[in-house]
């Protein structure tokens, strides 16, 4: 037996990382696609077309958060698949009236809004932001669902579907339509979360239908009761943190022009990439299961130390990629995506090493869910809004040049994810165990 095969016999037998390998199998290929079709898009788009994105973008994430009410991170939670069904349909539920109060608000307010934001070309692609919305909560409950039943092969397929279907779209109507309006870039996001949330309904329905007869309103009273933390704090503490990493697009439009907004939104889209491939699937792993090991009454002491060793091992893998994007990322991105990204591979020379704050500790952000801390967690958002946000706000009250927001974003990603892992620590010590 060779090394390679025996490395892969010991993957397989560990079933916590098996699980991460399956996501991660089709999340590669999912982030592969935007790696591959950057440089097409960057010759498309100019960084003032991103930033429209980056807005979009920022409405659909923010909202999709408040729309299911937080109950879909209470899918994991139930013993039984039969509680589990019915919690997956009470946010569905939710997700539809909420979208339904959203869309005569975004006909009747599409001007306003659109001045509000200091973007004249938002107003003709809100519409599009609000059934993202409901797109975006679908897919991400049936996420849930497949990954409570350990379907990561299905969850990793998903991915590379999205992606896919985004970029082609994106690609098409840019070299085709772009002439017509910039926004297209906007359609071809659309189009993918359509495509995703489509797929993950009609895996439901062929694999999972039986369950359906388990759903009934009385049973959806009982777990909307049963889960009803979820929506009183983790709602709060979730649009905090989406408003964190998606709000600051809106925040940081009032201050940088539409170049340097755009040229962040596409640093942070490439640098974030290691989070997706590697960070998010550990995220949804390590939700499974710590869940999992605290049904089951494991101390929290080994739970702790399992985290530990995972921390470990991604800084470990993460490092050197780091260093060298801090010394040569502006030749990179000037040299990939072209020389009107040159500030782009500026800013990403910045963030390179708060990013990796951000890599190492993100993934654990949901054990607080899975052990109902979710008072601590709102307390962690809050600090992470206000350590962002002032000094934000102080450097744009002074006029200062972008650069410097960028070194105020990195400074406070490093202290806001170091404060994180001080949390964690926290709710994983169990003493005399």
């Amino acid at each position: 037996m060779n090394i390679i095969t025996k490395i892969k016999s010991k993957l397989i037998k560990n079933e916590f990382y098996s699980n991460v390998a399956t996501l991660m199998s089709g999340s590669i290929v999912s982030q592969a696609i935007p790696i591959i079709i950057s440089p097409i898009l960057s010759r498309i788009y100019t960084p003032e077309d991103f930033s429209v994105l980056a807005i979009y973008l920022s409405i659909t994430n923010i909202f999709s958060v408040i729309a299911s009410g937080r109950y879909d991170l209470a899918i994991m939670l139930p013993d039984k698949n039969e509680e589990a069904i019915n919690v997956l349909s009470l946010s569905i539920m939710i997700s539809f009236f909420t979208t339904s109060l959203l869309i005569p608000f975004s006909l009747i307010f599409k001007i306003q809004i659109s001045f509000l934001l200091k973007n004249d070309k938002l107003s003709k692609w809100l519409l599009f932001s609000v059934f993202g919305v409901l797109l975006t909560t679908i897919h991400q409950n049936f996420i849930y669902w497949n990954n409570r039943n350990k379907k990561f092969k299905i969850v990793a397929i998903n991915r590379v579907v999205q992606s896919g279907a985004s970029g082609f779209f994106q690609i098409i109507f840019g070299y085709f339509l772009k002439k017509l309006s910039s926004g297209f870039i906007i359609v071809g996001q659309f189009l993918g979360q359509f495509f995703a949330a489509a797929r993950l309904i009609f895996s439901f329905i062929k694999s999972d239908r039986g369950i359906i007869k388990e759903i009934s309103l009385k049973k959806i009273k009982e777990v909307a009761k049963r889960y009803s933390e979820f929506p009183k704090k983790t709602t709060l503490s979730s649009l905090l943190n989406i408003f964190s990493n998606n709000g600051r697009y809106l925040v940081l439009g009032f201050f940088l022009d539409k170049n340097s907004l755009g040229s962040l939104f596409f640093t942070l889209r490439i640098l974030m990439l290691p989070v997706s491939i590697i960070g998010n699937n550990i995220a949804d792993v390590v939700f499974q299961r710590v869940s999992e090991l605290k049904n089951k009454g494991v101390n929290k002491n080994k739970i702790k130390r399992e985290i530990n060793k995972i921390i470990l091992q991604l800084s470990s893998f993460l490092i050197i990629p780091v260093i060298i994007l801090a010394i040569f990322g502006k030749q990179i991105f000037s040299f990939i995506f072209g020389p009107n990204y040159a500030a782009a591979g500026i800013f990403s020379s910045i963030l390179s090493f708060s990013l990796f704050f951000q890599f190492i500790f993100s993934p654990f952000c949901k054990v607080f869910f899975a052990f109902e801390k979710n008072t601590l967690y709102l307390i962690w958002e809050i600090l992470r809004i206000i350590i962002f946000y002032i000094p934000i706000f102080i450097l744009g009250y002074l006029k200062v040049q972008s650069i410097y927001f960028i070194v105020s974003i990195a400074l406070s990603i490093i202290l806001n994810y170091s404060i994180l892992y001080v949390f964690l620590q926290r709710i994983l010590y169990e003493k005399n165990a």
